[in-house]
């Protein structure tokens, strides 16, 4: 009986090997069928890449031509006396000082800005409609401190993103007039109607100091920004062909 489960055993042992082995073989031919295929198709996926590759070196020309063009149509002199700052990493325009835009927890714009937006504005559009194919959309964001004395976070929180909808509104009806009151052509006056949009921000993006404190100042602006067409999709693309 011994002897008859010893060979029982070494019998299952074989069969077991032979099982192993018809299956490492199986896995080998598959191995041999899949290289054959990548093989088969990688000229056709190099070729997507090159494709894809091209489209977005087309695409960054293009956001350069509206760095490039934003930059030539302002002047130094502008930029400072309008305190007009264009960070392009943000693709975006940004109007600080804005106790000189508003006066204190006031939404009406002062008379200096509102002839500032007139002038602005008008030329704002007529650049980046250029670039119309693009561009997704404008939009003209408030933003506001922390900061409100007398109340707790939360309430100082509410009370900004009040007022900051009432300033960016108030900013947007003076856009809208100045490209209705200037020389915008017809098209251009669409484009931005169809293109431009307003929020308000409250204290959601802080801007901070290098120590990482709250810059209360400079946290209080207006912003012009543009985005582009499928920025999410094209920024995955980009990371995921490197």
């Amino acid at each position: 009986m011994k002897f008859l489960g010893k060979r029982n055993s070494d019998s299952d042992s074989a069969i077991w090997l032979s099982n192993s082995d018809l299956m490492a073989g199986l896995m080998i031919i598959f191995l041999f069928i899949a290289v054959g295929f990548i093989r088969e198709k990688s000229p056709e996926i190099v070729g997507q890449q090159k494709y894809i590759m091209n489209y977005l070196s087309s695409l960054d020309i293009q956001e350069r031509k509206i760095i490039d063009a934003l930059e030539n149509e302002f002047t130094e002199d502008e930029k400072k006396n309008w305190n007009l700052e264009i960070i392009h990493e943000e693709q975006l325009i940004r109007f600080n000082a804005p106790d000189v835009m508003f006066n204190l927890n006031d939404d009406e714009l002062t008379n200096r800005y509102k002839k500032i937006i007139n002038t602005f504005f008008p030329r704002y559009i007529r650049t980046l409609s250029g670039f119309g194919s693009i561009i997704k959309e404008i939009r003209i964001e408030g933003h506001t401190s922390s900061e409100w004395e007398g109340v707790s976070n939360e309430t100082a929180y509410y009370k900004n993103m009040i007022l900051s909808q009432k300033r960016t509104i108030s900013v947007l009806n003076q856009a809208f007039n100045s490209i209705l009151k200037t020389g915008t052509t017809k098209e251009n006056r669409k484009w931005a109607f169809k293109k431009v949009s307003a929020s308000g921000m409250s204290s959601r993006n802080l801007v901070l100091l290098d120590n990482g404190k709250e810059d209360a100042n400079k946290s209080r602006r207006v912003e012009f920004r543009y985005i582009l067409l499928n920025d999410a999709k094209i920024n995955f693309i980009k990371k995921n062909l490197q």
